[in-house]
């Protein structure tokens, strides 16, 4: 009888066990994809720096363009 009575209780207290490793793994696979969503907002950010400097470069060197032109029209 108590043989019976120990192996429920081991029987119990597996599942628990079971459940609290699929919950570990689903908590570090979350971890895991919020570190990805940072480095690819980190990312993002850098890439949208660089494409506003690329504007602001291009929108530098039209307007140098445009008053080399103005320049060489009053030649």
């Amino acid at each position: 009888m108590i043989e019976n009575t120990e192996k429920g209780a081991k029987r119990n207290s597996d599942p628990p066990r079971v459940y609290e490793q699929i919950i570990q793994k689903l908590e570090a696979d979350i971890r895991g994809h919020i570190r990805l969503e940072h480095e690819m907002k980190i990312h993002m950010d850098y890439l949208e720096a660089k494409v506003e400097k690329f504007e602001k470069d291009q929108k530098n060197v039209e307007d140098e363009t445009a008053g080399l032109s103005r320049q060489i029209e009053s030649l």
